[in-house]
């Protein structure tokens, strides 16, 4: 990634200009197995959690 998509990323993960609801992601292993999957809303996650300092 080029550092102008980074900051793009950084802008848009922000609650006040985000332009997504719910963010859903899945780990997967080496054999295709599925390790974790993840649903949250985005707008109920804390702070530290959306962009760590």
């Amino acid at each position: 990634m080029r550092k102008k998509d980074i900051l793009e990323l950084k802008r848009r993960f922000t609650k006040s200009h985000c332009t997504f609801t719910k963010i859903c992601s899945c780990y997967v292993n080496a054999e295709k197995h599925t390790i974790l999957t993840f649903k949250e809303n985005f707008l109920n996650l804390d702070d530290d959690m959306i962009l760590p300092k």
